[in-house]
């Protein structure tokens, strides 16, 4: 409980980037060209968090950014696959 404790600081980024991006989806449903540069955008800034978080760990390696940069590009693909 005090390591979820210790990290909770690390979070509350990514949980804005997320809650922030689906505000942004949400209120600009009349325009699909934004919607997809929220979504990318929202990729970018999870890679971006993940790359500095394990940064600050001091355990980045390129394999860690390629998995944060295929598990965005998924997440981004199957959003954009939707509004479609």
């Amino acid at each position: 409980m005090h390591k979820l404790i210790q990290q909770t600081p690390y979070y509350i980024p990514l949980f804005a980037i997320f809650v922030m991006g689906a505000f942004g989806f949400f209120a600009f449903s009349f325009d699909r060209v934004f919607q997809t540069g929220i979504v990318a955008g929202i990729g970018v800034a999870h890679v971006v968090w993940g790359v500095v978080y394990h940064f600050i760990h001091r355990d980045l390696t390129p394999l860690i950014v390629l998995e944060y940069i295929v598990f965005a590009a998924f997440g981004v693909s199957a959003v954009l696959m939707v509004l479609q």
